[in-house]
């Protein structure tokens, strides 16, 4: 009734009009199981039928793949079964450990990024480093799930073109965390990663230019990416 569709999946994972805590894609799954008021009307859908939205949605409303996202399991994981707050601009939660897997760039810059920072509420300018992102312990971690690393874990940043080493960047692993924050002398036009570790290392397919590492680096995986950074 107010001119909203639902025709992508970025359009079910926007802040619904009527709760901004709740999805549009949460808010079908509602109004679907309502029995006085059910979604379509006049022609409820099947038990069956709903579990399969209701499952896309209560899984992260992940994108489709036709191909191998990688060698192990597309399926959303949260191994330490412990989240942190999502930021709201009431309390943003913020510290090295705040919202794990969400596009520190894009949030600290006020933009909306997937619908993490609903209505442009926040942002943290000055609080903005060249290169930010979190590292996990899987490759389709959930947003918000603490990554409970260990040991010392550095992001290794190279310049795209000369392959040389640009910055060599500490992970904060300090009770579990993951994010990783710095930048270098410079800011080459593109580059590629390594993620480092006492077991070795993980390095990036191909140079990139966008540092805001969440964005391709979701549950799932965009723009090429195959799931999340995590530790190898």
């Amino acid at each position: 009734s107010g001119g909203v569709t639902l025709l992508t999946r970025a359009e079910f994972m926007a802040p619904s009009a009527r709760d901004a805590m709740q999805s549009y894609g949460q808010r079908a799954v509602a109004r679907m199981n309502d029995t006085a008021s059910p979604m379509p009307p006049g022609n409820p859908l099947s038990a069956a039928d709903i579990a399969v939205f209701s499952t896309w949605v209560s899984g992260g409303m992940l994108e489709g793949n036709c191909g191998a996202v990688d060698a192990g399991s597309a399926e959303p994981t949260c191994a330490s079964n412990s989240y942190r707050q999502r930021p709201v601009a009431s309390n943003p939660h913020d510290g090295v450990d705040m919202a794990p897997g969400l596009a520190c760039i894009s949030c600290h810059s006020g933009a909306n990024f997937e619908g993490q920072n609903p209505g442009n509420a926040m942002d943290a300018t000055d609080k903005i480093w060249d290169y930010m992102g979190t590292v996990f312990t899987a490759p389709h971690e959930k947003d918000l799930c603490k990554p409970t690393l260990t040991g010392a874990v550095t992001v290794e940043i190279y310049d795209g073109t000369t392959k040389a080493l640009v910055v060599a960047i500490p992970v904060d692993t300090r009770f579990g965390n993951g994010n990783f924050m710095g930048g270098g002398t410079y800011t080459p036009a593109t580059y590629t990663a390594k993620v480092v570790t006492a077991n070795g290392a993980r390095e990036m397919s191909g140079p990139q230019s966008n540092p805001d590492c969440n964005t391709c680096h979701t549950v799932a995986g965009a723009n090429g990416a195959p799931g999340r950074i995590y530790v190898p």
